[in-house]
């Protein structure tokens, strides 16, 4: 009997398919991967904003306000009468919340408000106030919290992570 050394057609088909298989996996675990670092790198980003308007009031000693556009997924801090800066959120990424208004106080207090108030206007000032990020790509939801007059200002509650669906 001829015996030939060598691979039949059938055992190379099986293991060029059982790689496409393997790397299939690998990739979906990749981006699922890459996708929760970007969703933590918007999450960081919005944190340090809010914390940069409490220093920026610190330091200048000066009450700073900022403005919450949730339709327009973006911040506005203003600095001066002339100076703002902004932060918008990334594509791909919407917050949710009734927060319309912050006020960062000189003396390290935060007001915040459901409603744009104006200054030397009085009002009611609630104390813990909640900020939606929602990742709409990946259906993960972030819930970040401020406390108004409070030691701890901001405070990351809870990432959820996305649910899958059977198939």
């Amino acid at each position: 009997m001829l015996h030939k050394k060598g691979f039949t057609v059938i055992e190379l088909f099986l293991v060029i398919a059982l790689m496409a298989i393997l790397a299939f996996m690998l990739v979906a675990n990749f981006t699922g991967f890459i996708g929760g670092r970007r969703f933590e790198n918007c999450l960081n980003r919005v944190i340090n904003f809010l914390r940069y308007g409490q220093e920026y009031a610190l330091t200048r000693y000066d009450d700073i306000w900022m403005d919450v556009f949730p339709e327009e997924k973006r911040f506005v801090l203003k600095l001066s009468e002339d100076k703002e800066k902004e932060f918008l959120l990334p594509q791909g990424y919407r917050m949710e919340t009734k927060l319309r208004q912050i006020i960062f106080e000189r003396m390290g207090g935060i007001g915040v408000f459901d409603r744009p108030i104006k200054k030397g206007e009085p009002a009611a000032t609630k104390i813990v106030e909640s900020i939606k990020i929602i990742d709409e790509k990946n259906k993960r939801i972030a819930t970040i919290q401020i406390w108004g007059y409070g030691g701890l200002i901001l405070s990351l509650i809870h990432i959820s992570e996305p649910t899958r669906q059977a198939e």
